[in-house]
């Protein structure tokens, strides 16, 4: 250890133990996100094999696609937990600057701040960390609900009309 560093031992293993908190709250994060795009790749794959929503694009009085519609409604779900957990809009550095930051931006701020001196956290890092934490949690609860309940839906309705089934990429339940 750097001899000028003062900070007990106890307290650099907080600041580690919150570094880790942070590191594996990440990874969750950033595991449901690769997941979710993986879904909305595939229900955009089965909306182009199977076509518009209704039979046939002129013919207003044909009953809409059952798994089209679901497939949609599903798309709206993940994309609503997608955008609190990313900034969905940012493609340049400058767009950064212009739209809301979302999760996974604060949670690497705080990650950064409490790395950036070898002291213990203090109170608001860890309130932030716990506030943080508890709005991810909310937002992973959600999409566990939705691989639970809409992908078994929608794969019910595509088995039921003989459509090859999806499957999203496994991330670890919790």
């Amino acid at each position: 250890m750097d001899p000028r560093v003062k900070t007990s031992a106890e307290d650099l293993r907080k600041q580690f133990d919150l570094l880790l908190k942070l590191r594996d709250r990440t990874d969750e994060m950033n595991k449901a996100i690769i997941a979710i795009r993986d879904l909305r790749g595939q229900l955009q794959a089965l909306e182009r094999r199977l076509g518009p929503a209704t039979a046939a694009k002129n013919d207003p009085s044909d009953p809409p696609n059952p798994v089209v519609t679901a497939s949609a409604e599903l798309q709206k779900k993940i994309a609503a937990v997608e955008e609190e957990l990313i900034q969905v809009n940012g493609k340049s550095t400058e767009d950064f600057a212009n739209y809301p930051t979302k999760l996974e931006s604060k949670l690497a701020y705080l990650q950064n701040v409490t790395d950036s001196a070898d002291t213990a956290p203090t109170e608001a890092e860890e309130a932030v960390f716990a506030e943080l934490d508890q709005r991810l949690e909310t937002q992973l609860a959600k999409w566990r609900a939705v691989l639970a309940k809409d992908v078994v839906a929608l794969n019910e309705a595509m088995r039921k009309n003989n459509i090859a089934l999806i499957a999203p990429a496994a991330t670890p339940a919790k």
